[in-house]
């Protein structure tokens, strides 16, 4: 019969006690946060697919955590045009919190939260029949301000 000394197992369990005390000391970097250019390369690249849904939840990605007011804009303007207003109104309020006096930033609000309710336009705007932009608009304006 083959029989592991006594020793030669004790040292083998030290020494896998000392790397994994080791390996607990030196912990993994963190991983880094995906680069904005990544966003904005792929979602250029998902309009010129004709693929509007990712390139709108690619430039909202790049938005998220971005303070330039051109990248801002631009993520304001693909979601805009891709019809995806809740990713716009997401853009657009971390646009207004980079610059709080943007016209352009107030208005890209605006316009997705008349994108956004307009199919409860009606129960305000009862006179002009089915929901228009224009009392998409009022209701908005009667939601926020009571």
């Amino acid at each position: 019969m083959f029989s592991i000394p006594i020793f030669a197992r004790a040292s083998i369990g030290l020494a896998l006690a000392a790397s994994a005390a080791c390996a607990a000391i030196h912990p993994k970097p963190e991983e880094s946060a995906t680069p904005q250019s990544f966003y904005t390369v792929t979602a250029e690249i998902a309009l010129a697919r004709h693929q509007p849904r990712v390139a709108a939840l690619q430039y909202a990605a790049a938005a998220a955590n971005e303070t330039d007011v051109k990248l801002l804009e631009r993520a304001a303007q693909v979601t805009a045009e891709t019809l995806q207003p809740s990713l716009e109104q997401k853009v657009a309020a971390r646009w207004m919190q980079v610059d709080p006096k943007s016209v352009e930033a107030q208005r890209a609000a605006a316009r997705a939260a008349c994108r956004m309710s307009a199919p409860r336009a009606r129960h305000f705007d009862s006179e002009r029949g089915p929901a228009s932009k224009e009392s998409a608009a009022i209701a908005w304006l009667q939601l926020t301000t009571s």
